[in-house]
């Protein structure tokens, strides 16, 4: 009975991505009144499922198929591709060797940015954190005395010790160390219990799972403006700035929930931030890094491919309003621009509430960025209209 089922909602799932179908259909097993609470399908029943999923998959891949030459500035890496992070994660487990050593086994270090979140390569540059259990809650402005291993020449130095090359520390608002893995050549950025960023990656992860689009398009747009000189946040003296991958991924989780293909997890969290707050240390300030991990929630349109959504992200960016119009995925992706911000673009940072991420941004370069994107899509659809894929 519960076979036939599956088979019955199987054309209605196939739309979804191989993640979300066998979730649905383990959530049937699991709650089937007619056989109680199952722990595992039967071999048959497996199978259906397996193929089911293989199906799905095989289609994303035809479809993308002509994206996936690496050689192309368009192309897209399949996001979920897991073959590429072991050099990463290689590199986070003799870093935290390296600290544990030297300042304490009680410290840890993680990775956040688009390592974590799916949209990076195998050479990716990687951000990294180092926590500090004994600051979950951050930086009270009562405890200003911190350790060793919060002084970014002394961090500094102790990488550069222990074999890392081009190690440079970084005094700024949030203290970093720069260096280079000499083994695997990908670099790396360290900073100490600076968890904002870590849990955005987290929230932007969570993001990622409920729409296999999100990871798949912040790839292809990092591949996309990085060589055009757009994806540059930290230039030499004589280059202009521009946007950086977190300001990219905001920009695209506000954009799908524009169309009604991401939800707000950060909606009617209510004011009581005691469960997950954080002291921010320069300049002093409460960060509230609430979301929810479940929300109800139905995309707009399910059937809606990825290299439609590419399409539709240029054309989106080209014609966007900045004078009339900021990106706020805490109140729900696309809304009127707030008065008091004077900068050409606003992006509002979802747990800093006080912080535009895109406040070096200026007007200069968000013409540019409108200017490229109606050339990136021009290319698209001409891609289109000679047979490369069907834009929705």
């Amino acid at each position: 009975m519960l076979a036939s089922a599956v088979r019955r909602v199987a054309p209605v799932i196939l739309s979804k991505n191989a993640e979300e179908t066998r979730e649905i259909l383990s959530v049937m097993l699991e709650r089937s009144p007619s056989v109680g609470v199952v722990q595992t399908p039967d071999q048959k029943l497996k199978s259906e499922v397996d193929t089911i999923c293989k199906r799905r998959v095989k289609d994303e891949e035809k479809n993308l198929s002509w994206w996936l030459d690496q050689s192309d500035p368009y192309s897209l890496f399949r996001a979920d591709d897991r073959s590429r992070m072991p050099g990463h994660e290689d590199v986070i487990q003799r870093v935290q060797s390296v600290i544990r050593k030297n300042f304490g086994a009680s410290y840890s270090v993680t990775t956040f940015g688009s390592v974590r979140y799916g949209a990076a390569s195998a050479k990716s540059d990687m951000d990294l954190m180092i926590f500090d259990p004994k600051r979950i809650g951050g930086f009270a402005p009562s405890k200003k005395r911190l350790p060793r291993i919060y002084h970014v020449k002394s961090l500094a130095g102790t990488l550069k010790h222990a074999g890392f090359a081009s190690v440079e520390a970084v005094p700024a608002s949030v203290p970093i160390v720069k260096f280079r893995d000499p083994k695997s050549g990908i670099r790396c950025d360290l900073n100490v219990n600076h968890q904002p960023g870590y849990w955005n990656s987290i929230m932007i992860g969570r993001y990622a799972t409920l729409s296999p689009h999100l990871p798949r398009l912040m790839l292809a747009i990092k591949r996309w403006s990085r060589p055009i000189g757009l994806n540059n946040p930290s230039p030499s003296k004589r280059l202009a700035i521009t946007f950086s991958s977190y300001a990219f991924a905001l920009m695209t989780i506000g954009f799908l929930q524009h169309r009604g293909l991401l939800p707000n997890l950060q909606e009617n969290l209510g004011e009581d931030i005691r469960d997950r707050y954080f002291w921010n240390l320069k300049p002093e300030f409460h960060c509230d890094m609430r979301f929810k991990w479940h929300v109800p929630f139905i995309p707009a349109n399910r059937e809606v491919s990825t290299p439609s959504l590419f399409n539709d992200w240029f054309h989106f960016w080209a014609n966007f309003e900045p004078d009339k119009q900021m990106v706020d995925i805490c109140q729900g992706g696309i809304v009127p621009r707030e008065g008091g911000e004077n900068r050409p673009l606003c992006v509002k940072d979802p747990f800093i509430r006080v912080r535009n991420v895109t406040m070096n941004i200026s007007r200069e370069v968000f013409e540019r960025l409108q200017e490229e994107c109606q050339d990136a899509s021009a290319e698209l659809r001409k891609r289109s209209a000679e047979g490369g894929y069907v834009i929705m």
